[in-house]
């Protein structure tokens, strides 16, 4: 697409956002797909028609426990394909996409009735879209429009054609898509609405080529005057007026009472007249509005069966209430994938502890592990009016990236693990859960200055912005706690010679303490004292890899007897494994797997296990707690006002001040520059062993 054309079409992708996002899981297909192949014995009907009216009702813990009960004992029903259709929704609903695609994909293959193999395209589509794999999703979209019979179940897979059309920057598809959609929906506003869209992408982002394979496509109906109109222009400004006169005269002759016809004749008039004074407009056509429909009128969708979607009237709450829509962006691709997985993980296990209030909760999970960077992502979910909240991204430089565009848009952002230094009490839309780089800092500090009783320490850290925020809080912290730093030094991240930096502090190799022992042998000093070195610990923020490489050199400039210190990096059997006798002793920062056990985590780890069959990482703990934080504080801003459930300035207001959040990371209440504020276990190295510090200290 032209650079030019890029603001209008990011303007009408914005323009869209409430009718078609929406669309994508309010206008999802029926579960109950096609009336049973046989006869279905009463009790076995029973049971299903149970677990349905469970699922009608709001209760869908109840209402899948009775599908799955059905089709363990009745597999060969003729109501199985219906029950796994709806137990297929409710997995795409509260985003477990595996399991989602485990139900429909049978359903999928030719040997299917047309109408399982329907729903299934659609639903499988709307998983890929959601996975971020929009061009899967258009192929499972338009094998289903090859499927589709009723006008209802054309509406339901046009809509997210357009969508994906517009997702990928798709003008001209937009537009095939468009045309055949609009004669299927009731409202003469909403027709009316879409035919100027498609009007504005015609007159200013198509291209010839684009005018052309439309027109052969369209036929006679909508819009194939205005692409008529608009090729003739193209053309003439192209330089081609004869092909521009052809077009034109064809449109004439059949153009009486069209909104162009006075259009096309100036046009007519201008190229028959001096060269360079044809006449080419640039405004967009307007289309007026619809004649009042007859009394008791349908138009052309609205006998539209009950199996497919409704217009665009935005997606119905499962049980009482508002149906809250919340962005998940998550890398799902990509080097991160696996983090991304796990936290998935977490906000899926979140979803089923919240009870009866996560039938309220539509999720809209897109991958950030593309190359679009983390404010493209955000921004695509925030501009959506539909979407209340978003929770990610969680790693890289998408995450700073990501945290711009929700403050300008103004959305509540929440960050499961953003532990950089972008925090800043400026930004109140963005929350960050996990465990910041300051925070570690802090702890560690407190450590050192208070229960330690150090006076005088030294930093050693790498000059990234991760070393340079935790040196800065460390300084700050040990300051105010009544301590010292003496020396400090810093070496590039991808550093593998300390030398320099360690004499920096103050260390020296053997020849030059034999030298100085010489020295003062001369001046009728002691010769075997060696000067001491002037702190007595030295905090090294960085990952274990690194500080492994570091502590051995210590040692061969003769700095010891003093505590070694360090954040949350260290916290990995791999130091252990690496520096084993050089870090004994060592002081750092630990993390959710050293954390006392409570019931609310004990609980979440046994549920871990049985969803997943394995034990829960940190990302995955941290995650669940952010989403949590999230849907604790949307419960909370419809309770305080009804109405501000998917109000943003409410929920922001309502997250901004929670305090004492009970957590399975641990208690946390959310600070002034929206950074959680919580304590953080200490942890040091004994006998090779990491286990929580406690007892007498002992330098290394």
């Amino acid at each position: 697409m032209n650079a030019k054309r890029r603001p209008f079409q990011n303007a009408l992708h914005t323009l869209f956002g409430g009718f078609l996002l929406t669309a994508l899981l309010s206008c999802a297909p029926s579960p109950q797909p096609a009336p049973p192949a046989g006869k279905v014995p009463p009790r076995e009907e029973a049971l299903f028609e149970k677990g349905r009216r469970a699922l009608a009702a709001g209760d869908r813990t109840q209402g899948e426990r009775l599908l799955r009960t059905f089709l363990l004992r009745h597999p060969h029903n003729p109501l199985a394909p219906n029950a796994s259709m709806f137990l297929g929704r409710i997995a795409f609903e509260r985003a477990d996409f595996t399991a989602a695609l485990g139900w429909f994909s049978p359903y999928l293959g030719p040997n299917n009735p047309d109408l399982l193999r329907l729903r299934a395209n659609q639903w499988t589509g709307a998983i890929q879209r959601s996975l971020g794999r929009l061009e899967n999703a258009e192929r499972y979209y338009r094998a289903a429009l090859l499927l589709a019979e009723t006008d209802a179940d054309r509406l339901s897979t046009l809509r997210p054609l357009v969508r994906l059309a517009f997702d990928r920057n798709r003008s001209a598809e937009a537009v095939e898509h468009l045309y055949p959609l609009i004669p299927l929906l009731r409202s003469p506003d909403e027709r009316r609405g879409l035919k100027q869209r498609t009007v504005e992408i015609i007159f200013r982002d198509l291209d010839l080529s684009d005018t052309g394979r439309l027109s052969r496509r369209v036929g006679r109906g909508f819009p194939a005057g205005f692409l008529a109109v608009r090729r003739a222009e193209l053309l003439a400004a192209a330089g081609r007026p004869e092909s521009a006169r052809s077009l034109l005269r064809s449109f004439l002759i059949d153009a009486k009472g069209h909104l162009l016809a006075g259009r096309a004749k100036r046009l007519m008039k201008s190229l028959g007249g001096p060269a360079g004074r044809t006449l080419v407009q640039a405004s967009v056509p307007v289309i007026p509005a619809e004649a009042p429909a007859p009394p008791n009128g349908r138009s052309a969708a609205s006998g539209a069966a009950d199996s497919g979607p409704k217009g665009a009237e935005g997606p119905k709450p499962a049980g009482r209430g508002t149906v809250l829509t919340v962005g998940i962006l998550l890398s799902l691709s990509g080097e991160n994938a696996g983090i991304g997985r796990e936290g998935l993980r977490g906000v899926q296990l979140a979803l089923q502890h919240a009870g009866s209030f996560a039938d309220r909760v539509k999720l809209q999970v897109r991958d950030a592990g593309g190359a679009a960077g983390g404010g493209v992502e955000v921004k695509k979910l925030a501009l959506n009016p539909v979407i209340v909240a978003i929770l990610g991204p969680y790693t890289g430089p998408k995450v700073e990236a990501g945290a711009k565009a929700a403050q300008e848009i103004g959305i509540p952002l929440v960050l499961p693990a953003a532990p950089s230094g972008g925090a800043r009490a400026g930004d109140p839309y963005v929350f960050r859960t996990g465990v910041s780089y300051a925070l570690q800092a802090e702890a560690v500090a407190v450590h050192a200055a208070g229960k330690l009783g150090l006076r005088s320490l030294a930093i050693l850290y790498p000059s990234n912005p991760s070393g340079i925020e935790m040196r800065g809080v460390f300084h700050r912290r040990v300051a105010a706690l009544g301590g010292r730093i003496v020396r400090e030094a810093s070496y590039p991240p991808d550093a593998t010679d300390f030398g320099r930096q360690i004499r920096a502090l103050g260390g020296m190799d053997d020849e030059e303490v034999e030298r100085i022992k010489k020295e003062r042998k001369a001046r009728g000093l002691k010769p075997a004292r060696i000067p001491g070195i002037p702190f007595q610990g030295l905090f090294i923020p960085d990952r274990a890899a690194q500080v492994a490489l570091i502590v051995p050199s210590l040692a061969f400039y003769n700095i010891r007897g003093i505590h070694l210190l360090g954040g949350g990096g260290w916290n990995s059997s791999e130091i252990v494994a690496l520096a084993r006798r050089d870090v004994e002793g060592a002081y750092f920062v630990g993390g959710y797997a050293q954390l006392r056990p409570t019931a609310r985590g004990a609980r979440f780890a046994r549920d871990f296990q049985r969803a997943f069959a394995k034990a829960p990482t940190e990302t995955a703990a941290y995650t669940y707690d952010a989403m949590r934080f999230l849907l604790s504080g949307l419960r909370s801003a419809g309770r305080t006002r009804p109405s501000a459930g998917g109000d943003r300035a409410a929920l922001r207001a309502v997250l901004a001040a929670t305090k004492d959040f009970d957590g399975v990371t641990g208690k946390f209440s959310i600070g002034p520059t929206g950074a959680a504020e919580r304590r953080l276990p200490i942890l040091t190295i004994v006998g090779g062993k990491i286990r929580p510090a406690g007892g007498p200290p002992s330098p290394n």
